[in-house]
């Protein structure tokens, strides 16, 4: 049996970006981060705990920058899409 497996990475850098920007977007319609962090991580289909991770890992300094940067692109897009 091997112990040292490799998580899979399901969810693509811009999924995840997505996701951070979503729970960014929408905690004040929820009473908590917690809660707006569940709520997305339902749509998505990942566990809570999963997309708080993500949250905390983009604002990280020197960790989150391609995060960061998958966030602005597809943010750019968003815009660009609905002009």
């Amino acid at each position: 049996m091997e112990t040292n497996k490799k998580p899979s990475n399901k969810f693509s850098p811009e999924v995840r970006a997505r996701a951070v920007r979503m729970v960014q977007e929408h905690r004040g319609d929820h009473a908590s981060q917690w809660a707006a962090t569940a709520s997305n991580a339902a749509k998505i289909g990942c566990s809570g705990e999963t997309l708080r991770n993500w949250v905390r890992q983009a604002f990280r300094p020197a960790r989150s920058e391609r995060l960061f940067q998958c966030a602005i692109a597809i943010s750019q897009v968003d815009v660009a899409t609905t002009d």
